[in-house]
């Protein structure tokens, strides 16, 4: 088990309390949460990450924290509108090709998803909303409603400062609740069913007094990236040269380092190699896969075991055979 899950059933909620060695074995737990999740750790040296996520019928909140660099592409659950927020100032990070700033709010695009570069040390909210319940709150705010709503998707706000104090405070005293073991289960029934009719409007509040920007960006530099980023993807499991990636991205060897230096805050072939080892490891925490670990290093271009069994211990704080013990 590639992770330690702590489940509380309250009436209409479900919390879970999550550690997880690293950022990539989180990605699957999220499947569980239905998201569409792939975490590449761009750091070495393994870190724990903490989640907590609280399921309702209509409502869902979620914190996560990471202790090490991370690549984050995320499309989030059907059926509801997701949006995310930094908990307090953090390191910043980049969100699509732009800076995220801690005093923000953003609005995961249901297709695109959410692609972002975040910090160590880097601490969010998610919250979904079941969409009908959202197109009626908007309604509420004499907006124009599905019209409002699909011009807020995939857009990053940034209220005026302290606007996001009285949403942040609202879900981490919830959390705090319904996680206490000492509360009766009465009391965090009565927090949860306030937190499912508040949140909505304190949500659409923050939002509706800030600063809207679309975060795509039309640069050279970020479209070279956005297509190196798509053959990656479509590659996936092949193994692939810098040669090819520039190819692909239609730019030349320097821009593309530039690019990706600039988003990732490595080169390309470091994010490469990030990718194949993230790969590995996703493989051999699938307890289906029974291969030996050479042919599955293999599988990723790496033919020398005693480099790679190296450079997997120094990027994730275990031997490949440990990974596999879980």
């Amino acid at each position: 088990m590639a992770y330690q899950s702590l489940e509380t059933s309250l009436v209409n909620v479900l919390c879970q309390r999550i550690t997880a060695p690293s950022a990539v074995d989180l990605s699957s737990v999220l499947t569980t949460l239905g998201w569409q999740a792939e975490f590449r750790q761009l750091d070495r040296g393994a870190e724990p990450v903490e989640a907590v996520a609280l399921q309702g019928c209509t409502v869902g909140v979620m914190q996560i924290a990471f202790n090490n660099r991370v690549h984050q592409l995320a499309v989030a659950p059907e059926g509801c509108v997701t949006f995310g927020i930094p908990t307090g100032p953090q390191a910043p990070g980049r969100i699509g090709r732009r800076p995220l700033p801690s005093e923000s709010l953003t609005c995961f695009h249901p297709v695109g998803g959410l692609d972002a570069v975040s910090q160590s040390g880097f601490s969010a909210y998610t919250i979904a909303i079941e969409t009908t319940l959202l197109m009626d709150t908007v309604a509420l705010f004499d907006r124009c409603g599905q019209t409002g709503l699909e011009a807020m998707l995939g857009v990053l706000v940034t209220p005026p400062p302290g606007q996001l104090a009285q949403l942040r405070s609202t879900i981490r005293s919830t959390m705090s609740i319904i996680t206490d073991a000492t509360i009766s289960t009465m009391a965090k029934t009565a927090v949860w069913e306030e937190l499912q009719a508040d949140l909505p409007l304190l949500l659409l509040k923050a939002w509706g007094s800030g600063e809207q920007s679309f975060y795509i960006h039309s640069s050279s530099r970020a479209r070279a990236l956005k297509r190196a980023l798509e053959y990656i993807h479509a590659t996936e499991g092949q193994v692939i040269s810098i040669s090819q990636l520039c190819q692909q991205a239609c730019c030349s060897l320097s821009t593309l380092e530039r690019a990706f230096r600039e988003h990732f805050g490595v080169s390309p072939k470091q994010y490469l190699t990030a990718v194949r080892m993230c790969s590995v490891r996703n493989t051999l925490l699938d307890g289906a896969e029974t291969r030996p670990i050479i042919d599955i290093a293999a599988d990723q271009g790496f033919w020398h075991m005693s480099k790679f069994a190296a450079d997997y211990r120094r990027l994730f704080g275990e031997l490949p055979s440990q990974t596999r013990r879980f």
